[in-house]
């Protein structure tokens, strides 16, 4: 049947030529981009996929940076306690050479000197080997570093949460007021002030925060995040106004008051919570219990403490040393020796340590690569089969074209019965 109000051929070559247009642009996104599914509207299974491995693979960086931090450190706490030892060495030789019986006393006093000098630059050596603000040649530190993104019996986690106002509900705190990740510490209360900060404790470590008034709740827990290096993560619960500390470790949070006034009530509560680290199951929000559903499900990864070495003169026992007599010379070469003993043990942990370190540090490098494989494999374009299908879908184009043409012109035979 020939019709002017329907033309089947002309409707039939539309969609086809619809769909060709639809290919076509399917394949032009994939060779523009080298995806073949660069959205969830591609491949929603797939993407989701995909995505929950890219999350991986950034955590596993993140794990890698804090391992590179830590390695650093403990390359300082070497080259300090190396020099250390080499400083010990020219002490004995200035001893012995003291502790001969035919120096003279003005000879003694001259490598007394000498050796003064030396031991004095012992500790000038350990201050300098600080490294991001921990320093394993002093003290005994030591460092929590996560050697991994997930932990095969995922430790009890420990929360510390507060807030200044509640989004829903009755408030729980006093002094209510609304606060977002935006606001400015100052503008959340005056009593925050510049040169005040947090001391967390985890463990034997301790993590200083410095801020200002101009820091906002969000840039505080980067700071946060960026000074404990993993061993205790802060977040803001925009929905609840409300700051969340969690650790793998019991931990303790102190404000370090610096300006005139310090905050205290509600106030000092919103930057340190309860103040001691809880176990998920009775951490508290304000007034009210947060349950282990709320804030548990993490795997936080297993991390590992690296120790350093106590290289100062005081804990070498080498402080009091003389060589002013044969005597003193004598008493100063065990001692001395004593002290290099310990240095040699100290430097042989920290090596391992280090090469351990190290070891993850290549196998988080190898996982990496093959999670970024594993995502392409599922979302990357074969581009010689996309160009293949160009060629052939933009023939089918301009084909589909030319039919939609010709089906065009057919009601105009109809006119040729009105002649």
């Amino acid at each position: 049947m020939l019709s002017v109000n329907t033309n089947a051929g002309a409707l039939a070559a539309l969609q086809s030529l619809s769909q060709t247009n639809r290919d076509l642009q399917v394949t032009q996104g994939r060779i523009n981009t080298g995806l073949k599914v660069a959205n969830s509207l591609d491949n929603g299974a797939v993407f989701a996929i995909a995505e929950a491995q890219r999350t991986r693979v950034d955590a596993l960086g993140a794990v890698k940076g804090g391992i590179d931090r830590a390695k650093s450190a403990i390359d300082f706490g070497v080259r300090a306690g190396e020099a250390v030892s080499e400083t010990l060495k020219l002490m004995r030789t200035k001893a012995m050479e003291a502790a001969g019986g035919a120096v003279s006393a003005d000879d003694r006093a001259k490598l007394d000197t000498d050796f003064q000098r030396l031991l004095a630059s012992i500790d000038t050596i350990v201050s300098g080997a600080a490294y991001n603000g921990n320093n394993l040649a002093s003290g005994s530190a030591s460092i929590n570093v996560l050697t991994s993104d997930q932990n095969a019996t995922p430790p009890t986690t420990r929360v510390i949460a507060s807030r200044l106002a509640a989004s829903f509900g009755a408030d729980v705190t006093a002094n209510a007021r609304f606060v977002s990740g935006s606001q400015t510490l100052v503008g959340a209360d005056t009593e925050y002030e510049n040169g005040d900060g947090l001391d967390i404790t985890v463990g034997s470590a301790v993590y200083s925060v410095k801020f200002n008034t101009g820091d906002t709740i969000n840039s505080l827990v980067d700071k946060i995040n960026d000074a404990t290096g993993g061993a205790v993560t802060a977040s803001f619960d925009a929905t609840r106004g409300e700051l969340v500390y969690k650790s793998n470790s019991n931990f303790t949070m102190a404000y370090t008051n610096a300006g005139a006034t310090a905050p205290t009530g509600a106030d000092l509560a919103f930057l340190i919570g309860t103040g001691s680290g809880q176990d998920l199951s009775t951490a508290t929000a304000g007034a009210q219990t947060t349950t282990a559903a709320r804030y548990g499900g993490g795997n936080a990864g297993a991390s590992t403490t690296i120790t350093g070495g106590d290289y100062t003169a005081s804990a070498l026992a080498v402080s009091s040393l003389s060589v002013t007599s044969a005597s003193n010379a004598s008493s100063a070469l065990t001692a001395i020796d004593a002290a290099l003993n310990t240095v040699r043990n100290s430097l042989s942990s920290m090596g391992s340590q280090s090469k351990a370190l190290g070891v993850q540090s290549t196998f988080l490098n190898q996982l990496s690569d093959t999670l970024k494989s594993s995502i392409g494999n599922l979302v990357d374009a074969d581009l010689a089969e996309e160009s293949a299908r160009l060629q052939s879908l933009q023939v089918k184009q301009q084909l589909g074209a030319q039919a939609l043409s010709i089906a065009n012109q057919s009601p105009q035979i109809i006119l040729s019965f009105f002649r």
